[in-house]
C-alpha cells in the first residue's frame, strides 16, 4: 500500500468518533486491538470499524442523529442490550480472527478481511441472530 494512502487511512481511523468517550470509544479500541493482534493494514482497520460501527453497533442501540437536525436523535427503541453487545463483539471478532488465520499475505487488506467476514458468515449470523 502507498506510504501516504496508509498514512490518510490512520488518520481517519483516529478521527473517527474522536468526540466519544463512551461505547463507541471501547468498540474502536476493541477494532485497534484486534487490528494489531491480526495484523491488518489501515485500511482493514476502518472498515472493520466503520462495519461494526454502522452496521451492528448503531442499529442495535447505538445513536442515530437526525441529518436535518444534528443534535437530536431518532427516537426508537434499541433493539439489542448493550451488555451482551461486549460479548457478541468478542465471539465475532474470534470467528473472524480464526479465519484470518488462514490468510498468508501481510499485513492483511480490506479485501482479505472482507473475504475472511464471508467466510466466518454463518457463525457471525448465529452470533447476531441474522438471517
Amino acid at each position: 500500500m502507498d506510504d501516504l494512502l496508509e498514512k490518510r487511512y490512520g488518520a481517519l481511523i483516529n478521527a473517527y468518533g474522536a468526540e466519544d468517550s463512551g461505547d463507541l470509544a471501547d468498540l474502536k479500541q476493541s477494532v485497534l486491538d484486534f487490528g494489531r493482534d491480526n495484523k491488518l493494514r489501515p485500511d482493514a482497520v476502518l472498515l472493520l470499524l466503520v462495519l461494526y460501527d454502522q452496521m451492528i453497533f448503531r442499529p442495535y442501540f447505538g445513536s442515530i442523529n437526525m441529518p436535518a437536525a444534528p443534535n437530536r436523535e431518532y427516537e426508537l427503541p434499541e433493539v439489542g442490550r448493550k451488555q451482551a453487545f461486549a460479548t457478541a463483539l468478542e465471539r465475532s471478532l474470534e470467528a473472524i480472527s480464526k479465519e484470518l488465520q488462514k490468510v498468508q499475505e501481510h499485513p492483511i487488506s480490506s479485501h482479505q478481511l472482507l473475504r475472511a467476514i464471508d467466510k466466518a458468515w454463518p457463525t457471525l449470523s448465529d452470533i447476531y441472530g441474522w438471517g
